[in-house]
């Protein structure tokens, strides 16, 4: 495999993951990090969340975006988002062990 379909695999990874390429060199990490578990939670447990979750975690999204709003982001709101993406982690983690 040469260096070029290396990096078309790890575009389109990022791609599926709500990422792209530029925001690693751009973003701190955990701006990067909570907009992993912000889509990840949208995308997969969307219905585990309430309103106000549902409704921070998609202006999150929207905010680490656009490069306007992205300079307003404090890492409050970051780790807001993390602190969701346990929360749900832990409901998860509890019905796969009731099932069990």
């Amino acid at each position: 495999m040469n260096n070029y379909q290396t990096e078309q695999q790890t575009a389109n990874w990022l791609k599926q993951n709500g990422m792209d390429e530029k925001s690693f060199t751009v973003i701190d990490l955990p701006f990067i990090q909570a907009q992993q578990v912000a889509f990840a939670l949208m995308k997969y447990h969307a219905e585990l969340l309430d309103d106000d979750q549902t409704a921070f975690v998609c202006s999150y999204l929207e905010d680490i975006k656009h490069k306007a709003k992205r300079k307003k982001l404090t890492a409050t709101k970051a780790y807001r988002v993390l602190n969701i993406g346990t929360k749900i982690n832990r409901q998860l983690f509890k019905a796969h062990k009731k099932s069990r």
